[in-house]
């Protein structure tokens, strides 16, 4: 038996605490996924701005030109105060096509041809309502615009998309499909007839720069809209037919089985 020192004090076993002695902060799932999202678009370079839980946009004036490191540290600021939505800027090399299922094209089996085709250009994937967000590197705006051989927008100037875990305002949760990665290079959007139709001057005048930019060719838009027809991205239409047409080339179309 081993004697211990009569003046050696007995250390008590810790006690647990009172429930309201301690302030424990409680789990935040959507806290943690914001900030989730704003170290990975970090790590890619990608500025974020804060908007308005289950709404879109943001309520940051001046977030066009606002540089990156500005922009994260003023969302986490907002962030501390409560939930937010998240909203990722395009542009600066940044794009973003947005597959939105209209024109009788189906996202779901438009998606891994995209993904083929852009390859290690593409940096995350976003489960939006409608459909897709495929972020991208690209190698030069093509501006921003509407795009009818994919049923959606292209950004590759000032935009905002929004992020995982904001909550669209009819409740969807956006989702990441593939969450951000370094791009392993950058996409000609243009040659691979990815542009928006006319000259890109849906919702920004140029790509950033200054300089009018131009459509991909009639060429390249039909092969690409025959490539997609083919795949059999297009639902059903009318007649038992899926359409597609871009302004300038024929149309492309296939029939249903």
């Amino acid at each position: 038996m081993v004697h211990l020192p009569s003046d050696l004090a007995v250390i008590d076993p810790p006690q647990t605490p009172h429930p309201g002695s301690l302030l424990v902060k409680p789990p935040d799932p959507h806290g943690e996924g914001c900030e989730r999202t704003l170290h990975l678009f970090e790590q890619v370079g990608v500025a974020v701005f804060p908007a308005r839980h289950a709404s879109k946009g943001t309520y940051i004036s001046g977030w066009p030109e606002m540089p990156v490191t500005e922009a994260l540290f003023r969302t986490r600021a907002e962030l501390e105060r409560g939930p937010i939505n998240l909203a990722g800027r395009t542009g600066g090399g940044a794009a973003v096509i947005d597959l939105d299922g209209h024109n009788g094209v189906d996202p779901d089996l438009l998606l891994p041809l995209l993904l083929k085709r852009l390859g290690e250009a593409v940096f995350a994937v976003v489960r939006t309502r409608r459909g897709y967000h495929v972020w991208l590197r690209a190698r030069e705006p093509v501006g921003n615009g509407y795009c009818a051989a994919l049923g959606g927008d292209i950004f590759s100037g000032p935009h905002l998309a929004m992020l995982p875990p904001s909550v669209h305002p009819e409740g969807h949760v956006y989702a990441w499909v593939m969450e951000p990665r370094l791009p392993g290079g950058a996409a000609d959007l243009r040659a691979l007839g990815l542009a928006p139709d006319g000259d890109g001057r849906g919702t920004a005048r140029s790509g950033g720069d200054g300089r009018r930019l131009t459509p991909a060719s009639p060429e390249v838009r039909q092969a690409f809209a025959l490539l997609m027809a083919e795949a059999g991205v297009f639902r059903p239409g009318a007649g038992g037919q899926a359409l597609v047409h871009c302004p300038g080339m024929p149309t492309a179309h296939r029939r249903s089985p």
